[in-house]
């Protein structure tokens, strides 16, 4: 797997045709698989050619990791990457399209990325999912607890108050 981990101008050797040189380092834990992924790329062939970029398009493409949505050398170099970094990374034919040409990409072609990894995101809205869920208990406990009490001094009167603090002491699960 990984030989070298380091900082700027670095190479990793990630596997036997599949390098990383690394431009500037990022920050944060690595990718999960199934991870959405913001990455900004410029793709050349060995002899310098361009055949695709994100940047000319003006957007980042995105991907889930380790899906198979993208060549194998994104789905294995790109989980190396850090929030902020840029690299280098070279797939051997093996790690790109094999003896598949691909619109502008001869077959056997070794090819080379210029990545930025613009976000790793993690899942910003799940304490919020969390929270609500915890209010939302809250809200049901009180209501309930409420509608028994004045469910029974609707029609018992006040005197009966046992029943609202049996009902709170089930719900809550402690003594009162």
């Amino acid at each position: 797997l990984l030989q070298k981990m380091g900082g700027a101008g670095d190479v990793v050797h990630i596997r036997e045709g599949l390098t990383k040189v690394i431009k500037r380092s990022g920050v944060g834990d690595l990718p999960k698989n199934g991870q959405h992924l913001h990455i900004h790329y410029v793709g050349t062939l060995v002899d310098g050619s361009e055949f695709d970029s994100s940047i000319s398009r003006g957007k980042p493409f995105s991907f889930r990791l380790g899906r198979g949505e993208v060549i194998l050398g994104w789905d294995i170099g790109v989980g190396t990457m850090r929030a902020g970094e840029r690299a280098v990374l070279t797939c051997s034919p093996l790690y790109a399209y094999g003896n598949n040409s691909v619109g502008p990409i001869p077959p056997n072609s070794t090819l080379i990325f210029e990545i930025e990894m613009l976000a790793a995101p993690s899942v910003p809205w799940l304490p919020g999912i969390v929270v609500l869920g915890v209010i939302s208990l809250l809200i049901y406990v009180g209501v309930m607890f409420l509608h028994e009490v004045m469910f029974h001094e609707f029609f018992w009167g006040s005197s009966d108050r046992q029943r609202p603090a049996t009902f709170a002491m089930n719900v809550i699960g402690e003594d009162l």
